[in-house]
């Protein structure tokens, strides 16, 4: 219940002493403070407000990420370059994490059995140093 007050709280903040920047395709939005009495001496405070309600840091695309550390003044937006690949949030912990063949958790290798990582060493002859 503590975690739902916040975010009511912050969204009311937001609309009070935030102004409204943008949103990105995961729908978060995001607010720079307001200026009430001129210039500030000190840079304007940034924030987000997740779509999911749940804080999670890596579904913040890299064009918003800058502007929310203050490396750029405005959001980087315009089309995308073509080495760009979509942004895609961290899936650590989720059903949709990814796993190694060799991991207990990868549901393709129960199917076949262990994968193996090694062949165990078997002595087929006598060497020539034991002679």
């Amino acid at each position: 219940m503590g975690l739902y007050n916040n975010l009511i709280q912050t969204k009311i903040f937001s609309s009070i002493a935030g102004e409204f920047i943008g949103e990105d395709a995961f729908g978060n939005k995001y607010y720079e403070e307001k200026l009430l009495l001129g210039k500030s001496q000190r840079a304007q405070k940034r924030w987000v407000i997740y779509k999911s309600g749940q804080v999670e840091a890596s579904t913040i695309p890299p064009k918003w990420f800058a502007w929310l550390h203050y490396t750029s003044e405005r959001p980087l937006c315009g089309e995308a370059h073509c080495w760009e690949k979509p942004h895609i949030p961290n899936k650590t912990g989720s059903n949709e994490a990814y796993h190694p063949k060799t991991s207990l958790l990868n549901e393709t290798t129960h199917d076949d059995g262990p994968a193996t990582v090694y062949e165990s060493w078997k002595p087929t002859q006598e060497t020539p140093h034991e002679k």
